[in-house]
């Protein structure tokens, strides 16, 4: 392919085009290349699709774009226009010297293959998170690389090995150019280094080029590790095993979980803790993790310390993998030889549990009943003496915090500490007594003022709860409400004015945002209806729709998605945002996530819908417009509502700005002079004190007729309040 027709690919997760589908993409301008879960399109095409997105950030701008361009949107899902938005944002502009890896990408007939398929012959293995190159497979084609001194690209090399390089995926092919690449150069200044590799027998240094003996080898290394694989259950997201059904031999075979492959630039020798199966490449043998798993209490660098390895072999960014791998790890038998080193390495570690477990008992120790703290004496005074010292009876004592006195008088004395004990078991069973007398629900205060009657003595109210709570014997007679509470705290410290005042239209474009929720219940009819929550934002100046952003949940998470979505269309630093006082706006990280984009926050005043009332307008309008109860799922509620977006911006008229679109009407106020505007904002004022006054005497009339005849200042002022706002 010319040069200047590089290309560039968009996996589209959670997506799988079906062979129709592919054919009918094909047709499209602008692709090169499409596969179940992948398409891949021109360079030129993109960066055209760049200069048009630059102008108008947003994934409408792409999706009049690709029409523009001829291009069927109905043929791919809406995902992709998404990838693209993204991609543009973080990347900017497509060049070329950021595909060329890509240069002959496609397959040249060569079939494509699953991931299964890959883990199957060898080629990826299962990890946590996804799918890795195995390290025979990328030994194979580093040997074939350095036999072609750079003649040859390493996708034409997975091409003779019989794959499609598409089907390995972007980031390993950039992970095998930089590895590949900087092996090269490492190999080029020294070419006398040699790697270590392994196979199931023993282990042997070998070095990696043209000879068809070592090839061999490497080639029965990875049909070994295809064995491996098929005892490895595939691991989801969560690092856990599915529970997919696999065949009764292998359903008998423990559980095994393959160890992480670790790039380094450090020599590393070969010991049987470390595996080095290529240059620059570690993994942590089985042998490892048999051993280590008796020290998870401690920090991960300690852990490595005791066999040796160097902190700079493992990267940071794999140490959560590696604690997670251990706290899974189940013990297999893998006999490895004798090493004094790392025998004392372990001996200090255990020591260094061992008074790790000594302080834990220290702590829990005042928390014992006396019958544990008895029970604990006696575990110590059975414990074998130690001639050393370091391990006495009274080291022991010291260690836990046991006074010679107590201890003896807990061994000896058989009613030492129980009388208390028993008392505070007989109030436990009195209140209880009385708790479930008669099977009626009781708050301490009855259960102070019953005792007496049922069980014949008194106790402090405040003992009764007490042990109460201690007991679990809760009741949730007139409970306070945890959560109004909350509420009320956030009300008093977090409200903020209403900056707005109703002005909706009081200002230019992008200077003020409106937000709010609600609730979309949908599915068929005849079915259980699910119900969603959509939360969105406008411009009351121009009606342009921002946001809408829908979820399962009415919870921070939505609000803090519409803000990033909001993020899309930029509003004038120091802007309104404008909500009503629901909890979601009330919380602190919230509103400093606000105050970060530049925001004043504004709030509605309590229960008066009327000062967010155009964004309350456009949802009346949605679920006009909208059949959304047809929808089955929450994805298709979701595609939905991104044709309902473009739909109301770019094609919706609006009766009360000039019968434009919100995008029209938009251009055409930033096309006005300044003395234009003004003339608009004098024709905006004229209507909201027009508006006002209408409001005024409707409220003063709703009172009267609530029966109020002699209208007194106070209701006056209440009249006022209802219709804005004072005239100031």
């Amino acid at each position: 392919m010319p040069r200047k027709q590089r290309q560039s690919q968009y996996s589209l997760t959670g997506h799988t085009y079906s062979t129709e589908d592919i054919e009918r993409i094909k047709k499209q301008p602008g692709v090169v290349d499409v596969t179940p879960d992948m398409i891949t399109f021109d360079l030129n095409f993109k960066q055209g699709l760049y200069d048009d997105w630059i102008k108008s950030p947003c994934v409408d701008t792409l999706r009049r774009s690709f029409q523009e361009r001829g291009f069927d949107l109905e043929a791919i899902s809406e995902r992709v226009l998404f990838s693209f938005n993204s991609h543009f944002r973080i990347h900017g502009r497509p060049t070329r010297e950021a595909y060329r890896m890509f240069d002959k990408h496609d397959g040249k007939g060569i079939p494509h293959k699953t991931k299964d398929d890959l883990v199957a012959e060898g080629v990826l293995r299962r990890v946590s998170n996804g799918h890795r190159i195995t390290p025979e497979y990328m030994a194979l084609i580093k040997g074939a690389y350095d036999k072609s001194n750079g003649e040859k690209s390493i996708e034409d090399v997975i091409r003779e090995s019989g794959y499609n390089p598409s089907d390995i995926g972007d980031f390993r092919l950039s992970y095998l150019h930089k590895v590949l690449e900087d092996i090269r150069t490492v190999e080029s200044r020294n070419s006398k280094r040699t790697i270590k590799t392994k196979d199931d027998t023993n282990r042997e240094v070998i070095r990696v080029s043209e000879d068809p003996e070592k090839q061999e080898k490497l080639k029965t290394a990875m049909a070994q590790n295809v064995e491996r694989q098929k005892c490895v259950e595939p691991v989801t997201s969560t690092g856990r095993a599915a529970e997919d059904k696999q065949p009764d031999a292998v359903q008998n075979q423990p559980r095994r979980i393959s160890t992480p492959t670790m790039w380094t630039k450090r020599m590393v020798e070969e010991t049987p803790y470390v595996h080095v199966p290529m240059q620059d490449c570690v993994q942590l043998t089985e042998a490892f993790f048999n051993d280590a798993i008796l020290f998870q209490g401690l920090p991960l660098n300690d852990i490595l310390a005791i066999y040796d390895i160097p902190k700079g072999i493992v990267p940071k960014e794999m140490y959560r993998t590696l604690e997670n791998l251990l706290h899974d790890w189940e013990p297999t038998i893998e006999a490895v030889p004798y090493d004094l080193q790392v025998a004392v390495n372990r001996f200090v570690a255990m020591r260094q549990l061992l008074d790790m477990k000594w302080a834990e008992i220290k702590d829990q120790f005042g928390k014992m009943t006396p019958p544990e703290k008895k029970k604990l004496c006696e575990v110590i005074d059975a414990l074998p003496r130690d001639n050393t010292g370091e391990y006495s009876n009274y080291a022991i004592r010291d260690k836990i915090g046991i006074s010679q006195t107590l201890y003896y008088k807990y061994l000896r004395n058989e009613r030492y500490g129980m009388r208390k004990s028993e008392k505070k078991l007989d109030d436990v069973e009195a209140v209880r007594k009385v708790f479930e007398y008669k099977g009626f629900k009781k708050g301490s205060r009855q259960i102070y003022m019953l005792m007496p009657k049922i069980v014949g003595r008194k106790m402090g109210l405040k003992k009764i709860r007490r042990i109460m709570q201690e007991n679990g014997m809760e009741s949730d007679i007139r409970t306070p409400n945890a959560q109004k509470r909350a509420m009320e705290k956030y009300l008093k410290e977090n409200r903020k004015p209403n900056l707005l005042d109703r002005r909706f239209r009081l200002y230019r474009p992008n200077q003020v945002r409106l937000t709010d929720v609600t609730y979309i219940d949908y599915g068929p009819k005849g079915t259980e209806k699910k119900r969603a929550y959509g939360s969105a934002s406008i411009d009351p100046v121009t009606g342009k729709l921002i946001a809408f952003v829908v979820m399962e949940t009415n919870d921070q998470k939505l609000a803090d998605a519409t803000l990033r979505e909001m993020d899309n269309y930029p509003c004038e630093f120091g802007g309104k945002f404008h909500s009503d006082q629901g909890s979601l706006y009330l919380m602190p990280d919230f509103q400093a996530k606000v105050m970060e984009r530049g925001f004043d926050q504004s709030m509605s005043r309590r229960g008066n819908c009327w000062d967010n009332s155009p964004q309350e307008s456009f949802f009346g309008h949605f679920k006009d417009e909208c059949d959304y109860e047809a929808c089955e799922s929450l994805d298709e509620l979701h595609d939905l509502i991104e044709g309902y977006k473009y739909y109301y911006n770019y094609e919706r008229g609006m009766w009360d700005r000039l019968q434009m679109t919100p995008v029209a009407y938009e251009e055409y106020l930033n096309s006005l002079s300044e003395e234009e505007f003004q003339k608009y904002l004098d024709e905006e004022e004229a209507r909201y004190r027009e508006m006002q006054a209408h409001s005024i005497e409707r409220a003063k009339k709703r009172i009267k007729d609530l029966g109020a005849e002699d209208m007194s200042d106070d209701s006056t002022n209440d009249a006022q309040e209802e219709g804005g706002g004072d005239d100031e």
